[in-house]
């Protein structure tokens, strides 16, 4: 493979930037700071981004966020570029990619070895009807989870079809949801447009969310139930016994069974200890490292595993057993763990009954923390 071009609309100090390379060796010289490095970043990003899976180290968040746009270059939004490279029977490709906000290639140029260059941007996409959008959310929603026999099929198969088991009355009202969902919830970004959504894997996130936004709006008797472990179904701090190289912050015993907070980052989880220590009404803490606390949550179709940071138990008008999350880089994954626990797991153990009763908090600036938690608990006594 060989490098023809690279094009930066912004990358760390490179604006506007744009460089060819010729055939052979090419050599880039320059002062110290002028950018040889970043370039070389950029290269490897574009081709294969920032992070090596869904779940984001510490390290490769703090390599993107290092990278964004200087404060005097281009605004965040234009935190992407471009390059092509030839293969070596001489077809020769263009990649593009918005480090802000892309999680589907919109432009892919294929230039063959004779002929001219085949452009795809997804028009045949664009020219879809919205109506036809949100009738075949509406259905996909139905097929995967409204149905009579009560097993869901989180499943992406290539094709859903109506079977015998789902509730196909409920299409109207779904249809009339997912139509609103559209209007009110759908954020597109850059060249992205809502006929997207008819792409398989984006059309089964959709739905998950459309579903999981009508559980979470839903008034009456409740319906979600948790199914528990067939063992070690309650847990205890009293188990935790682990050794780490990680970073820790000292608990104070009368707040916290377990002698050290583990940080996965220099200060964000021994700021939020330290604040659970100085709120009167946290009765006792811990952060969920060797706790072994799980809730279950499925992202493209994979059955996954979250394992959120703290577990705070709160004393007050509304006693209850707070799990706060921290949360840094927005990532897919993260939104779909929040969401579940939110609006799936948090409900189900509430109407178990047998457990007190729990809330969730999402916590996104930990120098903030007290302010949230506060507000979220508070929230509880209103409801």
């Amino acid at each position: 493979m060989r490098l023809r071009r690279v094009d930066l609309a912004g990358f760390g100090c490179l604006t506007d930037f744009s460089v060819e390379f010729g055939p052979g060796l090419n050599v880039l010289f320059g002062e110290n700071e002028a950018g040889k490095s970043t370039l070389q970043q950029a290269v490897c990003s574009l081709l294969y981004g920032f992070y090596d899976n869904d779940r984001a180290r510490p390290d490769e968040t703090a390599r993107h966020d290092r990278f964004r746009p200087w404060p005097d270059g281009r605004p965040a939004a234009l935190f992407r570029g471009a390059l092509e490279y030839e293969l070596e029977d001489g077809r020769a490709f263009e990649v593009r990619r918005d480090f802000s906000t892309a999680d589907v290639p919109t432009w892919t140029q294929a230039a063959p070895i004779v002929g001219e260059s085949s452009i795809h941007t997804l028009d045949d996409l664009r020219q879809r009807r919205l109506s036809e959008v949100a009738f075949l959310l509406a259905k996909l929603t139905i097929e995967k989870y409204f149905r009579q026999d009560g097993e869901d099929r989180p499943e992406r198969p290539k094709e859903h079809r109506f079977d015998a088991e789902v509730k196909w009355w409920v299409f109207p009202q779904v249809l009339a949801i997912t139509k609103r969902w559209l209007a009110e919830c759908l954020a597109c970004k850059d060249e992205t447009f809502p006929q997207l959504l008819l792409l398989v894997e984006l059309a089964h996130d959709a739905a998950d969310r459309i579903y999981r936004s009508i559980v979470a709006s839903v008034e009456g008797a409740a319906s979600l139930k948790p199914i528990l472990r067939p063992f070690d179904v309650v847990g205890s701090t009293r188990w935790v016994d682990f050794d780490t190289a990680k970073p820790v912050f000292e608990t104070a015993p009368d707040k916290c069974h377990v002698s050290h907070v583990v940080a996965d980052t220099g200060s964000w989880e021994q700021k939020l200890a330290q604040t659970l220590e100085s709120m009167p009404e946290v009765a006792r803490y811990v952060k969920n490292q060797g706790l072994n606390f799980t809730i279950p949550y499925t992202l493209n179709g994979e059955e996954r595993q979250y394992f959120p940071d703290f577990i705070a138990v709160m004393d007050g008008p509304v006693p209850v057993n707070l799990v706060i999350e921290v949360s840094g880089e927005n990532r897919k994954d993260k939104a779909a763990k929040v969401a579940t626990a939110r609006t799936q797991w948090v409900p189900a153990v509430n109407n178990h009954g047998g457990f007190g009763r729990w809330a969730f908090v999402e916590v996104t600036d930990p120098w903030d923390a007290k302010r949230t938690i506060t507000a979220a608990v508070q929230a509880l006594v209103v409801t």
